[in-house]
């Protein structure tokens, strides 16, 4: 309940779950919230789970979520397609080209690996980041596209404030991935 009243009351429009939540209560909350991202280590046995479960995104990350730690992106190779997948975990402006092109996620999450120091964002970092992960997407995107693999989500907002939708059907223009 705390989550959802946070979300609506700060304007969001979802939440990414980082606790391990009982699928009965993922779905609560997304009844109740327009998009729910679900993280996981990425040795969690639950992801199998989590695939076919009420998120719409699944998060994979390192066992220690905000050290830095890359793990070991095979574990996140071939997931289903049509997973809305995340990836994170000790990802940087130096690997995340080869994060993106061997794991292929729907979207990444950084946080440590744009840092100068612990808590405090390093502009360049981030910046080259994100020229990265938008050239790795790009290459991805330029590639043939397999069956039942999602293009990128649609972060604007529609007209009653709900995220848009993915960009799964005629999509005008290059999509771009997801980077949070």
């Amino acid at each position: 309940e705390r989550v959802v009243e946070i979300v609506q009351r700060c304007g969001l429009s979802g939440a990414q779950l980082h606790g391990h939540e009982p699928i009965t209560e993922v779905q609560w909350i997304r009844a109740r919230l327009p998009f729910v991202i679900q993280a996981f280590a990425a040795h969690d046995r639950g992801i199998a789970a989590a695939v076919a479960g009420p998120a719409d995104v699944v998060l994979i990350d390192s066992a220690a979520p905000g050290t830095g730690q890359v793990f070991d992106w095979s574990l996140a190779e071939g997931m289903p397609g049509g997973l809305r997948l995340m990836l994170a975990g000790g990802l940087n402006p130096e690997n995340i080209a080869a994060a993106i092109a061997q794991v292929r996620p729907w979207g990444v999450d950084v946080a440590t690996g744009v840092e100068s120091a612990p808590g405090t964002k390093d502009a360049r970092k981030l910046r080259r980041f994100i020229l990265s992960a938008k050239e790795a997407g790009d290459a991805l995107l330029a590639m043939p596209q397999s069956s039942g693999e999602l293009r990128p989500y649609d972060w604007e907002l529609d007209g009653e404030g709900n995220p848009g939708q993915s960009r799964d059907v005629e999509h005008q223009g290059p999509p771009s991935l997801r980077i949070v």
